[in-house]
């Protein structure tokens, strides 16, 4: 009889430790889970597209510059980025294959201030994805609640 109840005992401590430890670890997959991780980082990036999308309403201004190492002969023919425009001069006459430095820069300056509803339909665009990039990350974290809930009842 002493062992019957010892085992029941037993039993029942390691049941009881079973499911508080199982709740503890699903709120844990709840709070570290990976998925759940990722859906808040893409509902982050709709955020900033859509505020990206906003402010493309504000002219912007990219500048580069590019030092290279080429020969004498071949200075202006140096490979160069899109709309830039070598500073320094044209190619010898003469048949020099010494090394030289020469640079490149540019400036393009970006504006789109008419746009025909363009703007408004790629930042209306945004919002809905963003809309929904939010419903699919609750209804993800809905889904593991609903597990918690289903593991702590069986």
């Amino acid at each position: 009889m002493k062992r019957y109840i010892l085992i029941c005992t037993v039993f029942f401590q390691a049941w009881f430790s079973h499911a508080q430890t199982l709740q503890e670890l699903l709120k844990q997959a709840e709070e570290n889970y990976p998925l759940l991780k990722a859906k808040g980082y893409e509902v982050q990036s709709r955020k900033d597209e859509v505020s990206y999308t906003k402010s493309t309403a504000l002219p912007s201004l990219d500048a580069a510059y590019q030092l290279n190492y080429a020969t004498y002969n071949n200075i202006t023919g140096m490979a160069t980025g899109q709309n830039f425009v070598p500073i320094s001069g044209p190619p010898s006459a003469s048949n020099d294959y010494s090394g030289v430095f020469g640079s490149v820069g540019g400036l393009l300056l970006n504006w789109e201030p008419f746009t025909f509803g363009q703007r408004k339909s790629k930042i209306e665009s945004a919002k809905a994805y963003q809309t929904y990039q939010e419903a699919d990350a609750a209804h993800e974290l809905l889904s593991i609640k609903s597990k918690q809930r289903t593991h702590t009842w069986t």
